[in-house]
């Protein structure tokens, strides 16, 4: 299985969304967000149950994404 990457943005702001595996082979993602214009930004790791579930999760953040007019990389 792969690692996934996935970018979106808007004119002011960016929200990244990474699945990976961590050292103990469980399945994360990690999200980062900010603003491109101040310093503002956060990130938030979510463990998912497996490769599939956070397949899932990445695709309810992408539609989350657009429904807020961000638009991908």
């Amino acid at each position: 299985m792969q690692e996934v990457f996935q970018a979106w943005e808007t004119e002011r702001k960016y929200y990244r969304a990474h699945l990976s595996q961590d050292l103990f082979g469980d399945w994360i993602v990690e999200r980062t967000w900010g603003s491109k214009i101040s310093r503002r930004a956060g990130e938030k790791p979510d463990y998912c149950f497996s490769y599939q579930d956070g397949i899932c999760k990445l695709s309810n953040i992408g539609k989350r994404r657009m429904r807020h007019q961000y638009k991908a990389e």
